[in-house]
């Protein structure tokens, strides 16, 4: 996107985008190597015969371990997405008309309005599937072990 006499926008606003397309695709890849992580303490556990009792507690503390770093990096990830749509926000405050009303699909400003916190925003899947994942980890080690 380049706009005339716009030059520094028009790189910050490109890297913007391009900075919450890479947190996304973060957020995606944490929640799937948690999953490949809560499976691994499954496989352990039944591949694993005559566990002693700390061996079954490191489980379940591994366990609990990646459910606490997964939601901290996708709360983390989530304040960084946050901060770049406010930017673009201000940015295309900045722009001229003609691209706003682009952006807008050529409807006006009152019935488009650009609020960052209208967006759909995929937290609660991520901690969700985190969290039932933990939950199933957890009832099969326990039956499991």
């Amino acid at each position: 996107m380049k706009l005339e006499g716009d030059g520094d926008l028009s790189i910050l606003y490109s890297a913007s985008v391009s900075e919450i397309i890479s947190f996304k695709t973060q957020q995606w890849h944490t929640t799937n190597y948690a999953l490949l992580l809560y499976a691994v303490l499954v496989a352990i556990a039944k591949t694993t015969s005559n566990l002693q009792c700390f061996e079954i507690v490191i489980l379940y503390l591994v366990a609990l371990a990646i459910f606490g770093v997964g939601v901290y990096v996708i709360y983390t990830l989530f304040a960084s997405l946050d901060v770049r749509r406010r930017r673009l926000v201000h940015i295309r405050k900045k722009m001229p008309e003609r691209f706003r009303e682009a952006w807008r699909c050529g409807e006006s400003a009152e019935k488009f309005p650009d609020n960052p916190d209208d967006k759909i925003k995929l937290s609660w899947l991520f901690y969700s599937v985190l969290c039932l994942g933990l939950i199933i980890t957890l009832w099969l080690l326990t039956k499991l072990t």
